[in-house]
């Protein structure tokens, strides 16, 4: 009689190879990793090591199963059935060989590297040497791993099947690399073992380009995990397969090992790996993005203070391992090249105490480094400007030698700081390995305050010290378009060193700048000026997206903030700079096109000329519009004009049918004369793919006539969309309403910010004409999942009365936004 099965066990079969559950046990892994799972005093790699144990163990036993059932077979007879026999022949069968041979079930992958995560496969090679019932075998060995249930990657090969797959596969070749027995003949895992060794010394030469080009494939795609708000954990840049990558690099060649031996790598890795396995904990399924969702939960795991940390830790171990990562590349491609590889045995000279030698910039062993503390600037702008690496002994020297400058810096200290940033984007590596050997802070000890810090916004693709230098190098771009170049990259520099103080960081990081521009040995009306640009560097930008700028208060208002044309000048520039070093959700044409009218218009004042108006609204063709009567829409190719009698709620009515269509909307203007209203919306639209014209035609006319219940079309979308869920998760704070009665010349301005959300424009909208005003004009800023919308408003054609209207209009505002209905 066969066993009765435990709850939570396979059942054991009655004789050996019974067909159906061929090598089954007793003990079910998949329940021993979720118990392992539920263990949370076992974190990161002591929670893989006891994994891969367990794995280890079960797997022996379902080895050992089933060879013995194999070799218990009659002679000349396979086990159980094989699948390409169950198939009716379609797959073709192997051809025969003698039986008994030798076998071995080889693991290889994360199991092989024991740094299984709850997530992970068991990948298995089972390696034989010409066995005519491997088909049996094998299918002992899936099946239970299937039954049990276990997610399972596998492959049969011999000794040369082996080799041919890794001559034409580059990850089978790796895999080979961390291959590891755990259960059948030591000798056959040693031959493999022996050929995988003589494979790689036949075929590093070409397969070590291969693999640093798909590792580059795999960066390009996607991205730094320093740098992202959700990163790929296991293949972006920084991740864990480059960790995994620079052990394989080790044992085929014999030029990594002093990257190997960098402190800081193994923690690093280690860091990385618990944060992968926390991440998969919960579910047991593979994960390998870090969601915004999760990072509160796996900092909580790990003992951190919440997603901050977290994601600071994250950026300093991805960093640590890009970086040695790149070191690596860097000595493998020397030692491949070879000596014929290398430049000439002559140096170079590239100034006092610099040479080129062997495509590195060199700092000679006769010079002095604690001497001149302008060196280790000249050498990374030396290693920007010629795009050669410093060399290991020099970069050695330097975090051993290079002194703190003395405060005020002298005039060549600063020269050759400025030089360096002016080396654009080439700089952004040199400024980072100075601070990687903790050169950088040398000179600017507030990096402390911002290294690695990440910013929870989704239009910001940087940690806030990488964005500096990317907003330096985006600045350098106009060093000939400025009076005052050296003071753009110094202002671009600190712009936001404030970040991560209390406060607003623009006048936290002005406060900051004070001290570090008086060491930089900056003349008085020189810091007086960067200074502003700290303080105002958001001036620009924000005035030109939430305000209108035809009317002639706001360009009053940026001239008297500003105060003189260089600044003004600077403050454009840095507009550009860091707009394009945020991102493309941060930085359109759009903006940059107002940014540029609102300079234009600022300067004017500026110099005492008149105002630049723009084209007259409505213009000719608009008042034909609206002569002729009934209701009309006309798109255009990023805008749309409607034409329709005048009534309470039309802007909302035709922002939410925009809004059903998913078209955002980035300014609108409206008028109303005789009964007759005219709206002109801007809307952000894809050339490449265009809106469904004739349907968004249609929904605009029906809720202009109130043929379309807009407020319940839009009630019945989908939801929550993805940017409230994202608003959720980056704790974007609620509704806000600031009324500001005096900064326009004609209107008062509502400014709304919120959650982004489908409809909002509507449900403001709404909301405003419930309250008996009207809408002249409206910007639409969106950053990232908040929205910052901007109305003029009037009441019976005039400008609120007062603060006191401006307040309650506030608090009825602010109420009406927040009914669940938004009525």
């Amino acid at each position: 009689m066969g066993a009765t099965p435990n709850p939570g066990t396979t059942p054991v079969p009655d004789t050996p190879g019974t067909p159906g559950r061929p090598g089954a046990t007793a003990t079910k892994l998949s329940d021993t990793w979720a118990a392992l799972r539920q263990d949370t005093d076992l974190r990161g790699r002591r929670w893989s090591e006891a994994a891969s144990d367990a794995a280890d163990e079960w797997l022996a036993q379902v080895f050992a199963s089933a060879d013995q059932q194999d070799n218990q077979a009659p002679a000349g007879t396979a086990g159980p059935a094989s699948r390409s026999a169950r198939l009716g022949g379609l797959l073709s069968r192997r051809p025969p060989a003698p039986a008994g041979g030798a076998a071995a079930l080889l693991a290889v992958g994360s199991l092989g590297r024991r740094d299984v995560a709850p997530g992970s496969d068991l990948d298995l090679l089972l390696v034989h040497r010409g066995r005519a019932d491997i088909d049996s075998l094998a299918d002992r060995l899936w099946y239970p791993i299937w039954d049990d249930p276990m997610p399972l990657d596998h492959s049969v090969r011999t000794l040369a099947q082996a080799a041919q797959a890794a001559e034409s596969d580059l990850r089978v070749a790796l895999g080979l690399l961390d291959a590891r027995l755990v259960a059948g003949d030591a000798e056959l895992y040693a031959e493999l073992v022996a050929l995988t060794k003589s494979l790689w010394q036949k075929r590093a030469a070409k397969w070590l380009p291969g693999l640093a080009d798909s590792r580059s494939s795999a960066h390009e795609g996607l991205g730094d995990v320093a740098f992202l708000l959700e990163p790929e954990l296991q293949e972006g840049r920084g991740g864990l397969r480059d960790l995994q990558v620079l052990t394989l690099l080790g044992k085929v060649t014999p030029v990594v090992a002093p990257v190997l031996a960098e402190p800081g790598l193994r923690e690093s890795g280690d860091f990385l790996h618990a944060v992968r396995v926390e991440l998969q904990r919960p579910t047991g399924k593979r994960s390998e993005r870090l969601l915004l969702e999760d990072q509160d939960k796996v900092a909580e795991a790990l003992g951190l203070a919440g997603r901050p940390e977290l994601a600071h830790q994250v950026a300093t171990a991805a960093r640590t391992v890009a970086w040695l990562m790149d070191d690596a590349w860097r000595r493998v491609g020397s030692w491949l090249a070879g000596p014929r590889g290398r430049g000439g045995s002559a140096d170079r000279p590239l100034g006092p105490g610099l040479v080129l030698r062997d495509n590195e910039v060199v700092v000679p062993a006769q010079t002095a480094i604690g001497a001149d503390p302008t060196l280790a600037l000249r050498a990374a702008a030396a290693s920007a400007e010629l795009g050669m690496p410093l060399a290991r002994a020099t970069m050695a020297r330097l975090k051993a030698e290079a002194p703190v400058p003395s405060s005020p810096w002298p005039e060549p200290v600063l020269r050759a700081f400025l030089e360096l940033l002016a080396a654009g984007y080439a700089a952004v590596g040199a400024v980072e390995t100075l601070d990687h050997l903790g050169v950088w802070q040398r000179y600017m000890p507030e990096w402390d305050l911002v290294r690695n810090r990440p910013q929870f916004n989704p239009y910001h693709r940087w940690t806030v010290d990488r964005h500096l230098l990317e907003a330096v190098a985006a600045a350098a771009e106009h060093q000939r378009d400025v009076h005052r170049p050296d003071l753009l990259l110094i202002g671009m520099l600190l712009h936001d060193i404030g970040k991560g103080q209390p406060g607003d960081h623009s006048r936290a990081g002005a406060d900051l700048a004070v001290a570090a521009l008086e060491r930089m040995g900056l003349a008085r009306e020189d810091r007086t000026i960067v200074h502003k640009l700290v303080l105002h560097h958001l001036l620009l930008p924000d005035v030109a997206t939430r305000r209108d700028l035809e009317d002639p208060a706001t360009a009053t208002a940026v001239a008297d903030t500003v105060g003189d044309l260089v600044t003004l000048e600077l403050l454009g520039a840095m507009a550009d700079a860091d707009g394009r070093a945020t991102g493309p959700a941060a930085w359109t044409p759009w903006k940059a096109r107002l940014v540029e009218d609102l300079v234009r218009k600022a300067q004017a004042v500026l110099e005492g000329r008149p105002v630049p108006v723009g084209p007259a609204f409505p213009n000719e063709d608009q008042r034909a519009l609206m002569a002729a009567g009934g209701t009309q829409v006309v798109p255009g190719a990023h805008d749309v004009t409607v034409v329709a009698p005048d009534r309470p709620g039309l802007f909302a009515d035709l922002t939410g049918a925009l809004a059903l269509h998913g078209i955002s909307i980035l300014s609108a203007r409206a008028c109303s004369e005789e009964g007759k209203a005219l709206d002109l919306f801007v809307l952000d639209v894809d050339d490449e793919a265009p809106p469904r014209w004739e349907r968004v035609v249609a929904d605009l006319a029906a809720a202009a006539n109130k043929q379309l219940d807009v407020a319940e079309a839009l009630a019945r979308r989908p939801g929550p969309p993805r940017a409230l869920r994202r608003a959720a998760a980056l704790a974007v704070a609620g509704t806000r309403v600031i009324v500001d009665n005096d900064a326009g010349t004609s209107a008062t301005i509502v400014e709304v910010r919120a959650p982004d959300s489908p409809g909002l424009l509507h449900r403001v909208g709404r909301a405003l004409a419930s309250l008996g005003l009207d809408i002249v004009s409206a910007q639409v800023s969106t950053l990232g999942a908040a929205a910052v919308d901007t109305f003029y408003v009037r009441s019976e054609g005039e400008k609120l009365a007062g603060e006191s209207q401006a307040d309650t209009l506030r608090q009825s505002l602010e109420a009406l936004l927040a009914a669940p209905t938004g009525a």
